[in-house]
């Protein structure tokens, strides 16, 4: 397959892995107006100090905007006027929707996300978190976010011209434009 337009990079890794740091840096390699979506919610007085922790580290160059659902209208809104997108994280995303929508609701917001990424207005580097490591959950809601995270992150590897596994602050190409991929 042919790569046209902007690039769509998936950056993959456990907690603590170094996943937010290496896409900061490689989409901090565009000139320009950056932007940062940031899809946790601030529920205490500690989540705040460290979202506030992380802004200072990221710097003036890049700008902050904050939602934790409607990842399409920003891409579209944002984009337009942007050189690149990191969205952190995916993982948020998906519990933020958890809270409200049905799984069927939840694809149909993947679908949606995948259909903004095919045709992206600028290139969008996404972290997510692999889920794919770990024991079999005993409890139901979080055996619900590892399926719903696991088939999430299945699709964005179809679309993304680039998938990074961080392991231990290590990058592991795990799809490369210049490779040969069979998904």
């Amino acid at each position: 397959m042919t790569w046209i337009g902007p690039e769509v990079v998936l950056v993959l890794g456990g907690a603590r892995s170094g996943k937010r740091g290496y896409a900061l840096h490689g989409a901090g390699q565009y000139a320009g107006r950056r932007v940062f979506l940031a899809t946790r919610r601030v529920a205490d007085a500690q989540m705040q100090e460290r979202v506030e922790r992380r802004r200072k580290d990221r710097g003036d160059s890049w700008e902050t905007v904050e939602e934790g659902e409607e990842l399409i209208g920003i891409i579209e809104k944002e984009g337009s006027s942007c050189d690149v997108i990191l969205i952190d994280g995916i993982p948020d995303w998906i519990t933020n929707l958890m809270e409200t929508r049905s799984d069927r609701e939840i694809s149909g917001q993947v679908r949606a996300l995948l259909a903004a990424l095919r045709r992206p207005p600028c290139p969008v580097y996404l972290v997510s978190g692999e889920v794919g490591l770990g024991v079999e959950p005993e409890d139901p809601s979080t055996a619900r976010f590892r399926d719903l995270l696991g088939t999430t992150n299945r699709e964005l590897t179809r679309i993304a011209r680039e998938v990074i596994w961080v392991v231990a602050g290590i990058p592991v190409p795990i799809k490369d434009p210049r490779m040969r991929h069979i998904l």
